[in-house]
């Protein structure tokens, strides 16, 4: 069952939206439950609303609904499970069941109706179900309605789409406004390489952090485009100074090198799950739009991850070493220092008025061991420091590997 935390203003529209959806699932005898089943207060920023002094957006104190819901679309057994988009590069899956894995032959079919047997030009097609034999099809929108007693394929589609119509709701601004340039489209391989600078300097944050990196990086390439013509002029002028403050250039070599090794590492992986599927689809359009970053950006930290555990298995295999504890809690400890990422980063706001950025950096040291240091100090990885020394502030393993987390530290350069 889906949760989603809604705007108690939003409610009236997704009210209205779930009585049409509950209508019709009776009239088809699909199931459907949807249910408000709590709140919360959260702080969120009214775009609508700015600071008479600074100009910004202020943040306001906002009830949300805590909704959940649940619907699929069976009829006489047949259950749709997914709209595809048919790409000149493969196709891209709109799934309706997130448990239900879709037979590859659809990853790059031709917009063909298997029910019909016609294969005319078509941009969507929509994947349909037997729950009771596993009998997948592919079939066009007008045979659709065969699949679903009379249902029209819009509405299939829009109760496929539940999960998506929930999420648009849940993650519009605050009081409403136009946020948008429409349909924009950028560039894949640019975009990439603006998410690779944006990693290197600032870490990889999810959605659930104050400001994702699927935020950061549409944020710089807005700007480095000018595309700002919504934006206050000083929000304008703060992205620029933060891009000037860390030397941001996605032009760089190094941003490149990161792009190029990241898709040179997906074509070598194998379609184990429609997850890999849709990233090596989207990674190779030339262009892509808004509604793709999440799964753009998110190619980075899961490659990321493959070579951590190659690199560990690897070290572990060679020299039998992995990561250790180092000292005790309070010890005064010295490190040399092998290499320095940042995972992390967020923007604090301390008074109201002032921004500071965190970070969390991950140090590996020449004895192999891992260390994590939170701090407000920025590093220049491309001219990191030699040594670091710091106080032991405590001892965690994360995924499997011991690390050694500093405070009060100080680093020395060449």
């Amino acid at each position: 069952m889906e949760q989603y935390s809604i705007w108690e203003g939003f409610m009236d529209e997704l009210e209205k939206k779930v009585a049409t959806i509950q209508r019709k699932c009776n009239k088809f005898g699909c199931d459907f439950h949807f249910a408000k089943i709590g709140e919360e207060m959260k702080e969120v920023i009214d775009h609508t609303t700015l600071d008479p002094l600074t100009k910004n957006p202020v943040l306001v104190n906002c009830k949300f609904i805590i909704c959940e819901v649940e619907g699929t679309a069976i009829v006489n057994g047949w259950e749709f499970v997914a709209s595809v988009e048919h790409t000149s590069k493969g196709n891209i899956f709109k799934k309706a069941l997130s448990d239900v894995e879709i037979p590859e032959r659809y990853r790059n079919s031709d917009p063909y109706c298997e029910h019909c047997n016609s294969n005319r030009r078509r941009k969507d097609t929509f994947i349909v179900m037997n729950r009771e034999t596993g009998e997948f099809k592919q079939v066009g929108k007008s045979c659709l309605n065969d699949f679903t007693h009379g249902m029209s394929a819009s509405f299939a589609a829009y109760l496929a789409s539940l999960k998506s119509i929930f999420e648009e709701i849940e993650e519009k601004p605050i009081g409403g406004g136009f946020w948008g340039y429409g349909k924009s489209f950028y560039e894949t391989n640019e975009f990439l390489n603006f998410t690779a600078e944006t990693i290197r300097h600032y870490g990889y944050a999810t959605s659930d952090s104050s400001e994702s990196t699927k935020d950061r990086v549409k944020m710089f390439f807005d700007v480095t485009h000018g595309r700002t013509k919504y934006w206050d002029p000083e929000d304008v002028m703060k992205a620029i100074n933060r891009m000037k403050l860390v030397g941001f250039n996605p032009k760089s070599e190094e941003a490149k090198r990161m792009t190029d090794d990241a898709l040179a590492w997906l074509a070598q992986q194998e379609e184990t799950n429609d997850y890999m599927h849709n990233l090596k689809v989207v990674t190779s359009l030339e262009f892509t739009n808004e509604s793709r970053f999440g799964l753009l950006v998110s190619l980075f930290p899961t490659w990321n991850r493959d070579l951590e555990i190659q690199a560990r298995k690897k070290a572990e295999a060679e020299n039998g070493k992995a990561s250790e504890f180092v000292g005790n809690i309070g010890d005064r400890i010295d490190v040399e220092i092998e290499s320095v990422k940042c995972l992390t980063s967020w923007e604090s706001c301390f008074d109201g008025y002032h921004h500071t950025t965190t970070y969390i950096w991950k140090i590996v040291g020449k004895d192999e061991n891992v260390y994590i240091w939170k701090t407000s100090a920025f590093i220049d990885c491309d001219k990191p420091p030699v040594r670091i020394k710091g106080t032991v502030k405590e001892h965690k393993v994360y995924r499997d590997v011991k690390q050694t987390v500093l405070t009060r530290c100080k680093m020395e350069y060449k």
